[in-house]
């Protein structure tokens, strides 16, 4: 057998011009007669997986492996400017290796080399927390905020980010348990809607610490949590000299009014297409990854944790930006786009599977941003429509082949624009089970673990609680919010306490209690 010879030959194949040649030295004599040697070694430099698999194949002496990878059961055929490998993985990534994709796969081959991701998904990455600055006098309380371990952002590490504060917890309280259980159905795609401020947010992240899943967000606030790749989407439609921001008010038989309508929902779809393709592709490493060490829960948090801190790849650029930017740089056709992620589709299920009774969440937060913009450009037998819903008829269709299913977030969802006719939004369900935050026990023992010992007993820190039990009851996030500067009030003593909280807790700020509750 010609993988039994390869084997004998080659003893090591670490180096891509050995991996080449061993890869060549695989494949049987009728399918060497159709590819080149050069071929093999372009479809290793454009998929370092294959490499890493090759190398996998070769160390365990598999041969059902090296046949699955280097057989001849695909026929070789050509396309206009690029070549298709008859192997069944080179199939698989032969889009990969269209001309205009070069820069993007060797932001892929960078990626997949650099250790950095490895390092994520192993564990191993440094973490950084919050250190609030301090000087002697105020040791004991340095020491206890330090001992919180809340994270930081990759922007601003003066800033606790407290939603993030011992993510993962969740799962193990049977109360948020089945919260995440309601939100994270087996069942139903879910409308999440609730009034800023409910922990909506935080509720997200703690499902995608127990689930697999892509983390969205229409909007990106001063947290910098989040890729940038959807609010780029949201706000760069407009350039394209195919966007009709305002359909003619025309009957829809109108050929304008068709025309521009059919033009708008086909570049939200590539839009969409090319998000989804680039955070698939950083998945596709990092599954790869995950695979060889055995699968764990962890790794979803890391993987959540990946796409709300996108910049630790890359200092100061969006991974998941940039790659879809190069995506769209390529300027792939509509044919081009759905093979490439039809095949990395096929790809990532080849290797791996979604856990039996499980399924894969694509989260889209901050929904009530989408759900006003482009309310002119699309319409439907319902009328005209916001572009969210068009967003998610995309993703919808995009993701029909996979067991997904869809959280859609936000303070607005307009409901009257998925209105189910012909059932296309049966499968929905509308689910506001933030909790209320509203048991003055509970509030006071959250907010306690977050203040100085010493501090939360004396009459100030007692205060203090009242205050935000007054205020801030039924709102996660404005306790988030107002941290930092409750600290820089605690840290310049009581006097500086009661001059500064009036102002930063202000009940013009904050609706009543009775419309947080969830």
């Amino acid at each position: 057998m010609a993988q039994q010879e390869a084997l004998k030959r080659f003893p090591d194949i670490g180096k891509s011009e050995l991996a080449s040649n061993f890869l060549y030295t695989c494949l049987t004599p009728e399918v060497r007669e159709k590819l080149s040697l050069e071929h093999c070694a372009t479809a290793l430099s454009e998929d370092p997986t294959l490499h890493e698999k090759l190398k996998d194949a070769h160390r365990s002496q598999n041969l059902e492996a090296l046949e699955n990878l280097c057989g001849a059961s695909f026929d070789i055929f050509c396309k206009a400017k690029y070549l298709i490998s008859p192997t069944v993985h080179v199939k698989q990534i032969a889009w990969r290796f269209h001309p205009d994709l070069g820069k993007m796969n060797e932001l892929i081959r960078s990626i997949a080399f650099d250790g950095s991701l490895a390092s994520i998904a192993r564990g191993e990455s440094e973490r950084h927390f919050w250190k609030p600055t301090s000087d002697d006098a105020h040791t004991d309380t340095t020491v206890h905020h330090e001992s919180l371990h809340i994270p930081v952002g990759t922007m601003n590490d003066a800033v606790p980010l407290i939603i993030l504060h011992e993510l993962g917890s969740f799962q193990h309280n049977a109360k948020s348990r089945e919260k995440l259980d309601r939100i994270f159905s087996s069942l139903n795609h879910t409308f999440l809607l609730n009034t800023s401020g409910t922990g909506k947010t935080k509720l997200l992240f703690e499902g995608l610490c127990l689930h697999w899943g892509f983390y969205f967000t229409c909007a990106i606030d001063a947290s910098c949590l989040g890729s940038s790749d959807f609010p780029s989407v949201l706000d760069e439609l407009t350039w394209d000299k195919n966007w009709t921001s305002y359909l003619p008010r025309t009957p829809t038989s109108d050929s304008n009014h068709s025309l521009s309508l059919q033009a708008n929902r086909r570049l939200v779809y590539r839009a969409v297409s090319e998000v989804l393709l680039a955070r698939f592709l950083v998945f596709r490493i990092y599954q790869d990854i995950c695979s060889k060490q055995g699968f764990c829960l962890e790794q979803r948090q890391r993987w959540l944790e990946l796409q709300i801190f996108p910049m630790n790849i890359i200092p100061l650029y969006d991974l998941f930006g940039l790659i879809k930017s190069e995506i769209a740089d390529a300027c792939l056709s509509d044919e081009e786009l759905d093979e490439a992620m039809l095949n990395l589709a096929d790809e990532i299920q080849s290797t791996w599977e979604i856990p039996a009774g499980d399924f894969f969440y694509i989260v889209v937060d901050e929904a009530n941003v989408a759900s006003r913009m482009h309310e002119e450009a699309f319409e439907d037998q319902c009328g005209r429509y916001p572009i969210l819903k068009e967003i998610i008829r995309s993703l919808r269709r995009r993701m029909g082949s996979l067991p997904v299913k869809f959280i859609v977030s936000g303070t607005i969802i307009p409901e009257e624009h998925f209105q189910s006719n012909g059932g296309e939004w049966d499968d929905f369900h509308w689910c506001s089970d933030t909790g209320s935050f509203d048991d003055r026990e509970e509030h006071c023992r959250y907010v306690t673990k977050f203040l100085p010992p010493k501090f939360a007993t004396s009459v100030p820190g007692q205060a203090l609680l009242d205050r935000m039990w007054q205020w801030l009851r039924g709102r996660f996030v404005q306790v988030y919010c107002r941290y930092n500067k409750l600290i820089d009030c605690i840290f310049g003593g009581q006097a500086s306490l009661h001059s500064i909280l009036p102002g930063c807790l202000t009940v013009q700020q904050f609706p009543q209690p009775s419309y947080a509750a969830g």
